[in-house]
């Protein structure tokens, strides 16, 4: 079944041989947590953000840390040690998001003229939260199949 091979390589974790039912909550919240953990990652050069109120970079906001670079090594690295994948497609996800607004993102900074935004909501506006609304609910039932995917409750069939 492809769709239990994608929850398995997503948690690496072969979930119809585990009887465990501990780890497998163990698995899924740590994913969950790294993905939330990596979708607030690249406004830590901001010092009001979440993450940046906490620990900040003071470097200039959406600069390095909104290039795809970081992303990319975090999902490399996830192909390894497993975990790390969901922080890659937290930081993604956030970078997808930040394109759709209307200051963008420039995915391949320090290059000039790559400068990518599609102005679905402005920052701090009604718009932002009707978006990172959508957004955040969309993840959410994505993570809500995969677990019950994971717990064998919900089949899907290629």
């Amino acid at each position: 079944n492809i769709s239990r091979s994608i929850v398995g390589f997503l948690f690496d974790h072969d979930f119809s041989i585990i009887n465990d039912t501990f780890t497998m909550i163990f698995v899924i919240a740590a994913s969950i947590l790294l993905y939330l953990f990596g979708s607030l990652l690249p406004d830590i050069d901001h010092p009001y953000s979440t993450l940046g109120r906490i620990i900040h970079i003071p470097i200039k906001h959406r600069t390095w840390t909104h290039a795809i670079y970081p992303a990319v090594i975090f999902i490399l690295l996830g192909l390894k040690w497993r975990l790390v994948l969901w922080l890659g497609l937290g930081y993604l996800g956030h970078l997808l998001a930040d394109s759709v607004s209307a200051s963008g993102v420039n995915w391949l900074y320090p290059m000039k003229n790559k400068f990518h935004k599609i102005k679905l909501y402005h920052t701090s506006d009604i718009s932002e939260y009707l978006t990172t609304g959508i957004w955040f609910g969309l993840n959410f039932v994505y993570m809500i199949i995969a677990v019950l995917i994971a717990f064998k409750i919900v089949h899907f069939q290629a």
